[in-house]
C-alpha cells in the first residue's frame, strides 16, 4: 500500500538493545528523518527512558540483535517488524544483526540501510492500515536495484496513485 503524504509529528523514543554503534545510529536517525520528510512526517528522537508528553504520538522503536522465531526461517531477509498493540501502542523493532548482513551483502553503508529498515517499520505505524506496497521502501522484500538506491540514499516511499 502506498502512502498519502500527510502532516504528523511522532515520537521515537529508541531502545538500542542490538549493541548499535551510537555514529551509526545518528546517522541512520537523521537520514530516517529524512525518508519520512518526503510524506510530511517530523520526527523527534527520544530516549525509552523519557517519558512521552501526554497526547503525542509515540512510537517504540527498539534495535534488536536478531530476529526471533518465525522471522528467523523467513524466505526473505527480514530486517524488522511492526505492530500496533490492542491497546493501540506502536512498537517497532529493527534486527541490527539483519540490517549489517545485508549490507555487507548489497554493499550498502550500514547507516543507510538502517535508515532505511527504520523508515520502513516507521511507515507501516503510519499507515491507516499497514501493508506492503510493490515498489519503494515499502516493498516487502527488496530487490538489488531497491538496494543500490538504499546506498545511493534514493530509496523512498512512492505516491499514492490515483
Amino acid at each position: 500500500m502506498l502512502l498519502h503524504a500527510f502532516a504528523t509529528a511522532l515520537i521515537i523514543q529508541v531502545t538500542d538493545l542490538g549493541g548499535v554503534p551510537p555514529p551509526i545510529l545518528r546517522e541512520a536517525q537523521a537520514a530516517a528523518a529524512i525518508i519520512l520528510a518526503d510524506i510530511g512526517v517530523t520526527l523527534e528522537w527520544a530516549s525509552a527512558s523519557e517519558p512521552p508528553v501526554p497526547g503525542t504520538n509515540v512510537i517504540h522503536l527498539t534495535m534488536m540483535p536478531k530476529e526471533g522465531g518465525a522471522l528467523r526461517s523467513h524466505g526473505g531477509a527480514v530486517m524488522g517488524a511492526a505492530i500496533r498493540t490492542a491497546m493501540g501502542t506502536k512498537v517497532a523493532w529493527v534486527y541490527y544483526e539483519r540490517v549489517l548482513q545485508e549490507a555487507d551483502r548489497h554493499v550498502v553503508p550500514p547507516a543507510r540501510l538502517l535508515a532505511c529498515a527504520m523508515a520502513h517499520e516507521i511507515g507501516h505505524l503510519v499507515q491507516s492500515s499497514p501493508a506492503h506496497d510493490t515498489n519503494g521502501l515499502m516493498r516487502a522484500v527488496w530487490t538489488s536495484a531497491d538496494f543500490r538506491r538504499a546506498s545511493a540514499g534514493l530509496l523512498r516511499f512512492t505516491p499514492r496513485g490515483p
